[in-house]
């Protein structure tokens, strides 16, 4: 199997570009095997498809606001995105870059957060960052939440709170479990949750 097996077209207009205002009121779309149709629900009515042996698990990790916008001492632009904390302020992270990128090179972003970078790989690039006070703080503080790369704006203040989900727990996603955002305290609780 293949994944673009699972190609198919979808019109760029039909791709939401903001999550709905209110968790739990997004379409449902469900496709029964037995019967081979498909009905449309709201999402609420997720609970009336689950059996009492089924199991659902939650992602229950948190999306750290790990998209980052800095310049080079030479004044060139570099985004990067913080993908896995190897050991305290060493990332793997992925980046674009005006320019090659070597071993060495440093990138500086606001707040006085800088990234040097220890080595360079095909896709990942392995830094070490660095912030007079506080590295971790200082992401929180001056990081973006990395959308979707089908989401075509720029992050605002509401992604904070609307690209989590109600069971985020543990700090540490790069990536919101999208499918996740649906859920409401009150549909985890009357599935038992």
């Amino acid at each position: 199997m293949r994944t673009a097996d699972f190609d198919y077209p979808l019109p760029e207009e039909l791709i939401a570009q903001h999550p709905p205002e209110e968790r739990g009121t997004s379409r449902l779309l469900v496709y029964n095997r037995a019967s081979r149709k498909i009905s449309h629900h709201s999402f609420p009515e997720i609970t009336s498809f689950f059996a009492k042996e089924d199991l659902l698990v939650f992602n229950d990790t948190k999306v750290i606001p790990g998209r980052l916008y800095g310049k080079k001492k030479t004044g060139g632009k570099v985004e990067l995105l913080l993908v896995r904390e190897v050991e305290t302020d060493l990332w793997e992270a992925m980046l674009r870059s005006s320019r090659k990128v070597v071993p060495g090179l440093v990138f500086y972003f606001e707040g006085g957060l800088e990234a040097e970078v220890v080595e360079k790989k095909e896709e990942i690039t392995l830094l070490r960052l660095s912030h007079p006070e506080d590295v971790r703080a200082a992401i929180e503080r001056y990081g973006e939440m990395p959308l979707p790369p089908y989401i075509n704006r720029a992050a605002d203040k509401a992604d904070e709170s609307r690209y989590q989900t109600v069971f985020a727990r543990r700090q540490g996603a790069v990536a919101a479990p999208t499918a996740g955002l649906h859920f409401t305290q009150e549909i985890i609780k009357e599935l038992g949750v």
